[in-house]
Order: C-alpha cells, then structure tokens, then sequence
C-alpha cells in the first residue's frame, strides 16, 4: 500500500508536469527594440490615449474581454504587430549578464533610465515591484501563452476616428498605395453645374469609382477609371469581375472620349435613390494636376470587425463626397457595411 507521503508526492509530480504542459503550450515569442520600448512606456504604464483607443476597438469587436491594452512588438518573421495583452501577459528583460526577469506587462513604467513593475511568479499573486536601469538590458521579449490575441499592425490614430464615428472599420497604413495617390500629376475631368442659385462642382479621378451614363446607354455600376487622357476616359463597367456576376452583365472596360459622358449619378444621404447629373447642364473642363491637390486617397485596406477580415476599398463618388466601396460575396459593400442598391 502506497504512504500518504508518496501519494503526496505523485500528485504534485502530475500537477507540475500539468502546470508546466499549460506554460509551455502556444507558446510564442515577440521582441521590441529598446526604443519601443521607451517610447510605450514613458511615464506611464500605457499612453492614455492608446489605452482608450483599445477599449473602444474591444466594445466594438467583442474581442477578449481579458484583454486590459495592447503594445507593438515584432513577429518571428520580424512583421509588426499589436499584441492584446492580459494580466498575465509577461515580459522578459534580458540582461547583459545573461539573467531573465519577468515582469507583468501592463504593470511596467518607464521613468528616468529605470524600468519598474511587478515580477510574475508562476506559483502565485506576485506583488513584489522591481527596479531595473535600462542601460543593464539587452533585449526586450513579450511571451504569448493564454487569451493574448494578435493582430495586423494599423495607425491608432486612424482607428480613433473611424471609432468616433461609430463605425467597425479600421483603415491600415499602406505607404506604397498613399505614394502612388499623392505624387505626380494626373488628368481629372472638371464638372461645374451652371445652376445660378448653386453651383456644384463634380471631379472625376483615375483609379476613385462612379456611376455614369454614356451617350449610346452604356453605364457604370461603381465603375473604376483606369485612365484619364486630355479627350478620353478607360473606365471599368463594374468595381470588379465578381460584382459584374452579382449585376449578371458581362465585365468590360469601356473606352469613350470624354464629350460622350451624359449622366453623373450620385447616391443620395441615406441610400435609397440617386441624382443625375446632366453633363448638359454643366461646364465641363480636363485638367493637368497635381495628384496631391485632390486630397483624395482613392484605395485603401481595412479591417472589418468582428470577423477581422481584411478588404480592399475604393473611393466612390456619392452626393455627399466620396465614401469607400468593396467587394464583400460578389457584393458592392459601403464604408459602414451597407450593402448597396
């Protein structure tokens, strides 16, 4: 018959292979430069205003409701990402002597060359507050193990206003696609209603997408122009191939010079009927510009939330101004997610 004793030691044999089978389980490792570091822990434990960003973006996405912020740190392939911490989440400080301490992430401040927080202590509540120069530590190394969720890295500050305006939808900074729309000249084709009591004005950029009537009845449902000349317009029939099955036409690209435009055709506030633009009843003029002048950023990437997938949009002229259009299951999709007549 077995002693208490033994019974005693092989059940705390098997919680500690349990516990450390759970420790080392989905395991990941991200690292952050020592500049990062000072520049997300500065004074305190997170910037406010990060901080009230993340919260938002969580009551928006129903993600983890453990999660308490979220810091930027590298991947493994060196890809930066915003890592959603909890209050278990750890980070090791490597010291020029080798040593590792772990200390509980979002407990961390960093002030006058020191770095302080609480140690985790696997065993138990930790409340034992350190103290460490920075110039003593090499390397910086969060660990993901539990509820910690990751996610593309995008601008907070683009997250706060798309937050503001109650929309679940988070642009990405995307640098090649904001050169391409902001240097160089292009042509844009001009219209100016001739209404005395008010004149609107209508431009027409390559690569933003419209809705018009050409003078034999051809039309564009959300068509994307290739290319502006001095006298022609290359524009798509549809945002792309799959939206023309979801219209059941075929998907071309339509060459006309620019006098055979007849209708412009502007989704109304609220999205339940359009305006026409009789070309007739406008000044038309082509213009040589600067791409920049517009302040137009015609594409861009977003993630949609809850399902943080992501999609490609478009620019599209509305009656309002421009508002983002994608192609979500064969659909032309809005900014806020409706889905279009």
């Amino acid at each position: 018959m077995m002693s208490v004793f033994s019974i005693i030691k092989n059940w705390l044999i098997i919680v500690l292979l349990v516990f450390t089978n759970n420790q080392c389980s989905g395991k990941k490792i991200y690292t952050m430069s020592n500049v990062d570091f000072i520049g997300q822990f500065t004074n305190l434990t997170l910037k406010q205003r990060d901080s009230s960003v993340v919260a938002g973006l969580i009551n928006a996405t129903g993600l983890n409701t453990y999660v308490m912020g979220q810091v930027y740190c590298f991947d493994e392939n060196a890809n930066k990402v915003w890592l959603k911490y909890t209050n278990n989440t750890q980070v090791g400080l490597k010291m020029k002597d080798d040593q590792e301490k772990l200390l509980l992430l979002h407990t961390i401040k960093y002030y006058d060359d020191t770095i302080e927080g609480v140690e985790y202590n696997a065993l138990w509540a930790s409340k034992k507050v350190s103290y460490f120069n920075m110039h003593h530590v090499s390397t910086f190394t969060v660990y993901k193990k539990y509820n910690e969720e990751v996610v593309a890295y995008y601008d907070l500050d683009s997250v706060k206003r798309v937050l503001d305006s109650a929309i679940s939808v988070v642009r990405l900074k995307n640098d090649s696609l904001e050169k391409i729309f902001t240097t160089g000249k292009e042509w844009v084709i001009k219209l100016c209603t001739k209404n005395k009591n008010r004149k609107d004005t209508f431009m027409i950029h390559e690569d933003a997408c419209y809705h018009i009537k050409f003078k034999d009845g051809n039309k564009t449902l959300f068509g994307v122009v290739e290319r502006i000349s001095k006298d022609s317009i290359y524009i798509t029939s549809s945002l792309n191939s799959n939206t023309s099955k979801h219209y059941k036409e075929d998907y071309k690209v339509y060459k006309y010079p620019i006098s055979e435009i007849a209708e412009l055709h502007l989704m109304r506030s609220g999205g339940y009927s359009f305006k026409k633009i009789d070309v007739e009843d406008c000044e038309m003029s082509v213009d040589y510009l600067d791409k920049a002048s517009s302040n137009l950023f015609r594409a861009w990437y977003a993630v949609m939330t809850p399902e943080m997938l992501v999609y490609f949009y478009r620019a599209w002229l509305m009656d309002r101004g421009y508002m983002g259009i994608s192609e979500q299951n064969n659909k032309p999709v809005m900014f806020e997610g409706g889905v279009t007549h």
